[in-house]
C-alpha cells in the first residue's frame, strides 16, 4: 500500500505542475478556478504570468495596425494599464499573482482571437471589414480630413459615445458600493 501512496503523490505533483503551466489559460476560460492555483515559488514564474500576455498584447496591436499607428498602440495599453491598476486596487494587500493570471489570460485569449482574425484576411482587409475611420483616426483628424461626413458619422457620435461610458462607469461604481464586503 506505500507504493499506491506515493504512486498518488507524484500523479498530484505531475498534475498540479501541469496545472500551473495552463493558469493563463485557465484565467481566461475559468477565472473562478484560478484561486485553486499555488502561488509560485521563482520569480521568474511571477514575472512571466504578465510578461508572456504583454508581449502577445502588444504584437497582435502592431499587426493590427500594420505597425504605422502608435497612437492606436498607446491607447489600447493606456487602458490596460488603468483596468490593471484599478483591479490590482480592488485586490489590496492580497498576493497579486492569481489576478494577473486572470488578467494576463484574458489579454492572451483576445491577442490570439484578434491574431486569428488577422492572418486569413490580413490587417487592411480586416480593417475595412470591420471598422471605421472614427475608430482609427483621432476625432479631429477625421473630421479635419473629411472621412466621417464622407462616410456619414455623426459629428456627436463621439460625445455620445463618451456619455454612455460615463453613465455606465458611474453605473458599475453605485453597484459596486451598494453591494457591501461579503464574506466567503
Amino acid at each position: 500500500m506505500a507504493t499506491a501512496g506515493a504512486h498518488r503523490r507524484i500523479v498530484e505533483f505531475q498534475a498540479r505542475r501541469e496545472f500551473e503551466a495552463f493558469g493563463s489559460l485557465l484565467g481566461a476560460v475559468r477565472p473562478w478556478r484560478v484561486a485553486a492555483l499555488p502561488a509560485p515559488g521563482s520569480r521568474l514564474d511571477r514575472i512571466l504570468v504578465w510578461l508572456v500576455p504583454a508581449v502577445v498584447l502588444v504584437a497582435s496591436r502592431l499587426v493590427f495596425t500594420w505597425f504605422a499607428a502608435p497612437a492606436h498602440l498607446l491607447v489600447t495599453l493606456g487602458g490596460w494599464a488603468l483596468f490593471a491598476l484599478v483591479v490590482r486596487l480592488v485586490v489590496g494587500r492580497r498576493d497579486p499573482f492569481h489576478l494577473w493570471a486572470v488578467v494576463g489570460g484574458v489579454a492572451l485569449l483576445r491577442g490570439t482571437l484578434l491574431l486569428a482574425a488577422l492572418a486569413g484576411r490580413g490587417p487592411g482587409r480586416y480593417w475595412f471589414a470591420f471598422w471605421t475611420a472614427l475608430a482609427l483616426l483621432p476625432w479631429g483628424l477625421s473630421r479635419i480630413l473629411g472621412i466621417t461626413v464622407y462616410l456619414g458619422i455623426p459629428a456627436d457620435l463621439p460625445g455620445y459615445a463618451a456619455v454612455a461610458g460615463a453613465a455606465l462607469a458611474a453605473a458599475g461604481l453605485l453597484l459596486s458600493l451598494g453591494r457591501g464586503r461579503r464574506t466567503a
